[in-house]
């Protein structure tokens, strides 16, 4: 062995096979002995020591040929030989290092025996590492460093606890290399094996992913530790940099762990370059490569921004060789590069004295940082922006760059990518809560304050002028501080040289000299500033006397007026004396000699000038600069309105975050983001809810008060005011959200009583207003505690009902909201107590009817028709016998308008006269002779009372009236339970299930939703259990008759004043009021929904004045209200629905608007059938109106999650939209459907929409239907099936591939599909290509042909006769196919556009008979008359003539042409079909069997209330009326 080297193995096997002259083993153990070879070597390290490797590293060997197979205990008893031979190594080589020179021998050996030990101590490690990670894998054992383990743990391993041994080896390695062993080589460089040997050991356990964990830190150390000695000490840096790169590429657990272990390699051993050459081996990478391994381009760049956040000085010098990668493939080599750069600026660049080179550099950094805010990746953006955001957070965005930074991140609000305007949002508001200018930015406040200042600076910039004029204004300056501190003393000499009254010639006489004027003055201002006051008085008398008349206008003052006429004057010499250059100077020296040098005091005067100039410059540039930065946040504020209703919940929270910081920065645009959010208390979603309720709470609840009363105050006062800007559909949001703050204690007491304080006037300087706005809070806490309310009765009617509400109809409005919060919602049925009522003659109605009665001429307060709509609420509600009061109310005001006042403008207030002369039999008894002239403002008050009342009448029968006779019924059921015996208890316990379900299967809160003829129960069910079912029956029938015959249609007075309401309504000529027709028309509206019978005899007239009516209010009006009708009589409204859809073309956009919300209503509702006239609404898309445009798409948006409905109209809404009728504009019709055919997501619907779309094309006659079509066909995500309909129904559509806008277009479809990854679909594609091209080809060559052929043709036989009959001949076929064809189609175009879908909601939306539910065959015959059949339209003629102001719809005629006639004869003949048709109803058979078949089909089958029935047309009594959608003979009802 002495003249044997060891040679460190590349692999073990190596060991086995060596070469002469080297090491090799010859006795590998077997396993069972192993165990007595590891303790021949711990017995042979007592004897020999370190030498012992010599002899037995066989053995050692054996162990790690042995490694997977052996046992733990063995492996640990060859653990304990190898660190207690290692431990004595390390040593011995501290003390024969130490020694000195070592002879070759000794060398020799102790290199080998280092190397032995070394190798087997390193691959133990390695292999120990191994089979745990092994065992981890397989379960028995894992620990990811986290305090969490899997529940099958192996005591044994963890009694092995290797990570102490662990460590416990790479500290004898770490002491190792602390010696110097290069002396053991010749010459003192270690081998390199040896290194790697130590290095690999390493590697490896950086390798287990428990590395990572926080309590792992000491390894971690440790491991570096070993590595720093290595690269400082064995040049083991470079190396290094390739292992840590790889390790990088490989594992993503050690991003982290690596960046700190290099950091500490920098900061322990000063390994400073290691930094560079990971940069540049990084940087080297392909980026070919860096696309394609995604994993590790993303570790890359998390590892060196986290290294640059630890030593970002250490990058700078390599971001060169990084900076390429800028404009590389890799968006995460881009996110590294320019996370690198905002953390170099962030940590070194952000300093305000930098050198020129630094901020050269900063600005460098900012501007790629500004250019990849438009980066083609949404990563990158969001990236970008999360720096921006850091940077925004620590100050560091210089204040000239914030501008056009924030101008950039207000147009990210506008990016495709939700991450992207999430991020944006989020930075917008930092920029806002941390910008450098105010903690107010009222825009308008800051505007004038720069006015402001901007005068202020052209001031000074007016008085500075040239050096000479800026060296005078600041003498003058000077010298008027002067002045002020010396006026006293000098009126003081005066005055007592003027009372002494001594001579005035002695004494000027010796001060007298021969100077001209200028120099007497400038003596004067010499001796002032020398404080010799009295010489400079007898100066200035002795100039006087060259003013002669001076001495005489002063001998008539007195004392004080001469002091006052001398201080002038001598004020203005000495402020205001211009001297010569000379002079001046003398003038200065002299005043210089009790203080300084005239040359300091100058530039001194020079200096504070320059500086107050410079100060008012920076004030205005920092006012611009502010102001710039509010309009930039204020452009902002529409976009992110838009985000508030945004579908992803983060765009939501963004954005109500920013209007909350908005609103406490005073940004007034930010108001109307609060108002929006308001709704937001309506989300589905509990996070946006939960972020509303936080925001609300931090702008209107916490307050900076100190006392509980003063915070009470300020916190009604805000509420106040966010109650005074919220509109109509906002109030509910707010009154549910103070609802919850009164339900969780954050509106307590003390706010209450502040609330009734203030409307009671009791705090001081509380406006009408603010009371006002107290009472409406009152009614919104009794939401959540109505014993506010019920307790304080008196009060609101005391101070509501009292002199103030006579006053203020608005206040008794108010009140009377507050007053309803007394009657419950949902009353329950068996309650033992009856709803609250009042009796009539309580004080409440007593003061409502004075008020209505005494303000009925007050025509001057608008108020009073909406505050008498809350009164007859009140009324109905909590009064004992509410139509009493009613009536006697409607009485005393007819009684009022027959005796009259005086007209106040004759000529415009004959409107009563002859209104009632059809009905003489009125309870008031009113004659036309009699009644007076009375203004419009009255008749319309009278008119809408009129209207309301019939409305509540219905309700309170309806419902009030209902409920308390189900629960007198409930009640009267108890009572007779009580009284029966134990027996009758027991049955009917038995069968009381099946009763209450019987009774619980429809339970109604109103008579008009009690079903009618409900099932009586078999006769073996109990007696007892149908009483009340069958009570409620025949008392909701009953008032159902009442209310359908005895409110508006009998003898009564609501009945004999309707004719009023209808008169006025029908002569709008006569009675031109706008306010009178639109309270006529509401209230005929409101008759309307009382009785069915009124309703289909004045619906006409309702659809007519909806018409023609040229005020916009009345036509919003009506289509609200055609939309309740729509609801309570379905079946009557439903042949209108298309008068409804008219509406979407009004010219009035609140028309516009208000249809729209109607019509969204019933469709969502299912109160509407979706058909063909829905492209209507797509149309609205595009409207001019913003706020309809988005109500259109949120339409389609909540239709697209109703089933497959929107799927099901969409063939019909692009053939709408496409007809070259309607003259869509092309890029209009695109933005629709684009919208629209983004909303269909589902794959099988997308394959079906192809098809169809393909079909179409055969019956599209114009080329841009044809490119509509295919511009549709564009906008579909297309899969395997879909590509393949598409390729199918080429015949369909390739006649018109000639046209090059379809063409392209198809180009457009087989481009984006050949970006796809499917190799079977790119397959598809390119075979569909080719034949496209084929076609496309073709058709070019054939349109120019048949162009060419037309052309002579036409030549040859224009001027013959032959010639003529041909094109005659061709003009009339070709009529005949065009009709016969578009007859085809109607009848066919609904089983064209049927798909399995349509079946899902059949049952939904066929309502008219049973046998719908089943798919029977109709003949041609019905097909035919039912298409023949249109929807009723009112005829309205011209607005001349009042009695022709409307006309009965008339029924359509058809004029029959030959073809079909044709068609109707095969329609006759196929009726037999019918008869055969074993599924067939026996109504329609009998009809087949019994009538002539010239004869039409008639009437339709009778249908239960509660379902809608088929269209008919409204018509005349006693005229036949066409067959109805099934074809059955049914009677009309």
């Amino acid at each position: 062995m002495a003249d044997v080297e060891f040679v460190i193995p590349a692999k073990k096997d190596e060991l086995l096979q060596g070469e002469p002259g080297q090491y090799t083993v010859t006795n590998v153990c077997n396993l069972p002995e192993l165990s007595t070879k590891l303790s021949d070597c711990r017995n042979a390290i007592s004897e020999v020591g370190t030498d012992f490797i010599l002899d037995h590293f066989d053995s050692l060997f054996s162990v790690l040929v042995h490694f997977k197979q052996a046992d733990l205990s063995t492996l640990a008893k060859g653990w304990n030989v190898i660190m207690k031979g290692y431990g004595m190594l390390q040593n011995n080589l501290a003390l024969l290092l130490e020694e000195g020179d070592l002879d070759s021998d000794l060398r020799f050996k102790t290199v080998n025996i280092t190397k032995m030990a070394t190798y087997i101590l390193t691959q133990m490690m390695r292999g120990f590492e191994e089979k745990l990670s092994q065992k981890s894998s397989n379960g028995i054992l894992i620990d990811i460093g986290k305090g969490r383990r899997k529940n099958n743990k192996n005591t044994e391993y963890d009694a092995f606890n290797w990570e102490g041994k662990r460590h416990s080896a790479l500290v004898l390695l770490y002491n190792l290399l602390q010696l110097p062993l290069n002396k053991l080589w010749e010459p003192p460089i270690a081998e390199e094996e040896f290194v790697n040997l130590i290095a690999d050991c390493c590697y490896k356990a950086l390798e287990d992913p428990g590395i990572s964990a926080a309590k792992m830190k000491y390894m971690r150390e440790t491991i570096f530790q070993v590595l720093g000695i290595l690269i400082k000490r064995y040049s083991h840096g470079l190396s290094c940099t390739i292992k840590i790169v790889h390790l990088l590429k490989l594992y993503e657990h050690l991003v982290s762990p690596l960046a700190q272990g290099v950091v500490q390699l920098v900061q322990e051993f000063g390994c400073r370059t290691i930094i560079r050459e990971l940069v540049r081996e990084i940087s080297d990478t392909d980026s070919s490569d860096l696309m394609q391994d995604t994993s590790g381009a993303r570790a890359y760049s998390q590892f060196l921004v986290e290294v640059a956040e630890r030593v970002p000085e250490l990058i700078v010098p390599a971001i060169s060789s990084l900076a390429v990668h800028l404009e590389g493939e890799s968006p995460a080599m881009r996110m590294c590069v320019l996370g690198i750069m905002g953390e170099i600026v962030l940590r070194m660049l952000s300093a305000e004295d930098l050198e020129e080179s630094s901020r050269n550099m900063r600005d460098q950094f900012l501007d790629h940082l500004e250019d990849h805010l438009h980066d083609v990746n949404a990563f990158v953006r969001v990236k970008v922006l999360q720096i921006w955001q850091r940077l925004c957070q620590e100050k560091s965005i210089p204040l000239s760059r914030q501008s056009q930074v924030l101008k950039l991140v207000v147009g990210r609000l506008h990016d495709k990518s939700c991450n992207v305007k999430k991020n944006a949002m989020h930075l917008v508001t930092a920029f806002l809560e941390g910008n450098p200018f105010a903690a107010k930015l009222s825009l308008k406040e800051l505007q004038s304050q720069l006015q402001v200042e901007m005068k202020s600076l052209e001031t000074l910039k007016g008085k500075s002028g040239s050096e000479a004029s800026r060296r005078k204004h600041v003498t003058e300056l000077k010298r008027e501080q002067m002045w002020l501190d010396r006026e006293q003393e000098i009126a003081k000499v005066i005055e007592d040289v003027l009372h002494t009254g001594s001579s005035e010639d002695e004494p000027v006489t010796q001060i007298l000299t021969q100077n001209s004027l200028s120099e007497s003055f400038e003596e004067i201002r010499l001796k002032l500033g020398q404080k010799q006051y009295l010489d400079a008085y007898y100066l200035l008398r002795n100039a006087e006397k060259q003013f002669p008349g001076a001495q005489e206008l002063r001998c008539d003052m007195d004392l004080p007026s001469q002091v006052g006429y001398f201080l002038n004057l001598l004020h203005k010499i000495f402020v205001e004396c211009n001297s010569s250059g000379e002079s001046s100077q003398q003038s200065s020296q002299s005043e210089a000699r009790p203080d300084t040098t005239s040359q300091e005091s100058g530039e001194a005067s020079v200096f504070e000038f320059d500086s107050a100039m410079e100060s008012q410059q920076t004030v205005v540039q920092y006012l611009k600069d502010t102001i710039t930065f509010v309009q930039l946040v204020s452009s902002a504020v529409p976009v992110i309105c838009q985000l508030l209703h945004s579908r992803q919940t983060t765009d939501v929270i963004e954005a109500v975050d920013f209007f909350t910081s908005a609103y406490k920065f005073g940004l007034a645009e930010a108001i109307v983001g609060v108002q929006q959010m308001l709704v937001l208390i309506w989300s589905q979603d509990q996070a946006v809810r939960d972020a509303v309720a936080v925001a609300y709470k931090k702008l209107y609840l916490n307050t900076e008060s100190t006392t509980p009363r003063l915070h009470a105050v300020q916190v009604v006062k805000n509420l106040s005011g966010l109650l005074k800007i919220v509109n109509v559909g906002q109030h509910a949001a707010f009154e549910e959200l103070v609802k919850n703050w009164v339900a969780n204690g954050s509106v307590d007491k003390a706010c209450i009583q502040v609330m009734w304080e203030r409307f009671s006037l009791t705090i001081p300087d509380t406006s009408e207003e603010d009371s006002l706005a107290a009472l409406v809070l009152l009614g919104m806490v009794a939401r959540a505690e109505v014993h506010t309310v019920s307790s304080n009765i008196p009060v609101l009617v005391g101070i509501g009902f009292g002199e103030r509400g006579v006053r203020n109809y608005r206040l008794v409005k108010e009140t009377c909201q507050v007053l309803l919060k007394l009657v419950a919602r949902k009353p329950p049925t068996n309650s033992p107590t009856p709803p609250l009522r009042f009796p009539k003659d309580h004080e409440i109605f007593t003061s409502i009817f004075k008020i209505l009665t005494s303000g009925f001429w007050n025509v001057d307060d608008n108020y009073y028709i909406p505050m008498s709509a809350e009164a007859v609420d009140v009324t109905y509600q909590l009064a004992e016998q509410p139509d009493v009061i009613c009536g006697e109310l409607i009485k005393e005001l007819l009684d009022q308008v027959k005796q009259g006042k005086p007209p106040e403008n004759p000529g415009n207030n004959q409107v009563f006269d002859g209104l009632l002369e059809k009905h003489d039999d009125s309870p008031s008894q009113l004659n036309t002779q009699d009644s007076a002239e009375c203004p419009y403002e009255v008749i319309s008050r009278l008119v809408f009372l009129i209207g309301h009342i019939a409305l509540r009448q219905m309700l309170y029968l309806d419902v009030d009236v209902f409920c308390e006779l189900k629960r007198r019924n409930a009640r009267r059921e108890e009572r007779d339970d009580a009284q029966n015996t134990k027996s009758k208890k027991k049955k009917k316990q038995q069968k009381g299930d099946k009763n209450s379900l019987q009774n619980s299967s429809y339970v109604s809160m109103s008579a008009s939703e009690t079903p009618r003829n409900r099932q009586e129960p078999s006769d073996g069910d109990d007696e007892m259990g149908v009483v009340g079912a069958v009570a409620d029956d025949q008392e909701a029938e009953y008032i159902r008759n009442i209310c359908e015959n005895d409110i508006v249609s009998s003898e009564n007075l609501l009945a004999a004043l309707s004719p009023l309401v209808v008169t006025i309504c029908s002569n709008p000529n006569k009675y031109k009021d706008t306010k009178l027709q639109t309270a006529a028309s509401l209230s005929l509206t409101k008759m309307m929904m009382v009785s069915s019978s009124f309703c289909e005899d004045h619906l006409q007239l309702l659809v007519t004045v909806l018409e023609k009516s040229a005020e916009p209010v009345i036509r919003c009006n009506l289509i609200v209200a055609l939309g309740d009708l729509s609801y309570r009589f379905p079946n009557i409204t439903e042949p209108w629905t298309s008068h409804i859809y008219s509406r979407l073309r009004d010219p009035a956009s609140e028309v516009r608007q208000g249809t729209m919300l109607v019509l969204t209503n019933l469709i969502m509702n299912d109160m509407v059938k979706v058909k063909g006239q829905i492209s209507e609404m797509a149309l609205c898309i595009v409207d001019t109106e913003e706020k309809l445009a988005e109500m259109a798409c949120r339409f389609f948006v909540e239709l697209s999650h109703k089933g497959n409905t929107l799927y099901n109209v969409m063939p019909d809404i692009i053939s709408r939209l496409s007809t070259p009728d309607l003259k869509l504009e092309e890029g209009k019709f695109k933005t629709i459907m684009k919208f629209i055919m983004g909303l269909i997501q589902k794959d099988r619907q997308m394959e079906s929409l192809v098809e169809k779309l393909c079909l179409r094309f055969r019956t599209s006659q114009s080329e841009r239907q044809w490119s509509d079509l295919a511009f549709c066909l564009s906008l579909l995500q297309y899969s395997e099936r879909s590509l393949r309909r598409l390729s199918e129904n080429l015949p369909c559509y390739a006649d018109k591939l000639h046209s090059q806008k379809v063409y392209d277009t198809f180009c457009v479809i087989l481009a984006g599909i050949n970006k796809t990854s499917k190799p079977d679909l790119k397959a598809a594609a390119d075979e569909l290509e080719v034949k496209i091209k084929e076609c496309y080809s073709k058709g070019a060559d054939d349109v120019l042909v048949s162009q060419k052929a037309a052309a002579t043709g036409r030549r040859r036989t224009a001027n013959t006769p032959a010639g003529n009959r041909i094109s005659s001949t061709r003009k009339q076929m070709s009529r005949s196919t065009v009709q016969c064809n578009r007859q085809r189609q109607r009848c066919v175009s609904d089983s064209e556009d049927s798909d399995s879908s349509d079946h899902e909601n059949s049952d939904k939306e066929n309502h008219s008979s049973k046998s719908q539910g089943h798919e029977v065959r109709r003949s041609a015959r019905l097909r035919l008359v039912e298409k023949l059949s249109q929807p009723p339209h009112p005829v309205l003629d011209s607005d001349d003539s009042d009695e022709d102001v409307f006309v009965r719809p008339k029924t359509p005629m058809k004029k029959f042409t030959d073809m079909d006639k044709k068609l109707g004869d095969d329609a006759e003949s196929s009726d037999e079909d019918v008869m055969e048709n074993h599924l067939a109803s026996p109504d329609r058979k009998r009809l087949c069997r019994g009538l002539d078949n010239s004869k039409t089909l008639t009437a339709n089958t009778p249908q239960p209330r509660s379902m809608p029935r088929p269209k008919f047309t409204p018509r005349a009594k006693g005229t036949p009326q066409t067959s109805s959608a099934n074809g059955h003979k049914t009677k009309n009802k």
